[in-house]
């Protein structure tokens, strides 16, 4: 009985040292993503994926979901910028610095799910978060269109199946807001924006994902195949 006791607490020493362990980790990991927003809010230093291809005709600017967009639409020589983890006003924020070279002639946006995904924290900002979304898909928009650009925005891929830990901060009107935001931009009329309704393809199709707010490869190439649609419609 002496030895089950001792085994008994020698186990719960280890569970207690391995949970030690993991929140310190996990604060040396939130610590370190506070650094790295002191040091370089707009994410030109660190938190980008950027491809590029000589003479590129197409610029891809977006979330994770355009840092791991690996393979374009075939129509386009692409340079891409992709900021993991940013919201809407992060990437507005960017966008001074972003180098754009000459021979780009169109732009396509896919962005808005890391700002939506905020409300499930946040559900009392759920109007002002969806708000200053719009604010800044118009102003990243208008950006380009200045530059005589063709811009094209992409709707919000929705989230796929939510896993049982992002539950917990997850909420209906992240889902609702998406579709509100998206019945936004189909609503747009602005010369030189074009929306590609991108979304309605992704509903509920949990096999085109990796995780709930990732694609996998075959979420990507259904991407390319409704923006080559869409182009061929023209």
């Amino acid at each position: 009985m002496k030895i089950i006791k001792n085994n008994i607490f020698l186990i719960i020493i280890v569970i207690l040292l391995t949970l030690n362990v993991v929140t310190l980790y996990g604060s040396i990991i939130l610590y370190e993503r506070l650094m790295k927003a002191q040091l370089d809010p707009t994410g030109t230093w660190f938190d980008i994926y950027k491809k590029n291809v000589g003479s590129p005709n197409c610029l891809f600017i977006g979330d994770s979901r355009v840092s791991q967009w690996k393979v374009p639409p075939s129509f386009c020589k692409s340079f891409m910028y992709g900021f993991s983890g940013f919201t809407s006003s992060q990437i507005f924020l960017a966008l001074p610095m972003l180098e754009v070279p000459d021979s780009v002639d169109t732009v396509f946006l896919q962005l808005g799910i890391n700002d939506l995904k905020t409300i499930g924290l946040y559900e009392d900002k759920e109007y002002d978060i969806r708000s200053n979304l719009m604010k800044n898909l118009d102003g990243i928009a208008l950006f380009f269109v200045k530059k005589n650009i063709k811009v094209y925005i992409t709707t919000i891929i929705p989230a796929g199946k939510i896993s049982y830990p992002r539950k917990l901060i997850w909420t209906t009107l992240v889902d609702e807001s998406v579709d509100e935001i998206n019945r936004y931009l189909l609503r747009l009329n602005v010369k030189g924006i074009e929306v590609i309704d991108v979304a309605i393809e992704f509903n509920q199709q949990y096999e085109l994902y990796k995780d709930e707010l990732h694609l996998n490869s075959k979420g990507y190439e259904k991407l390319n195949e409704v923006i080559i649609k869409s182009f061929n419609n023209k």
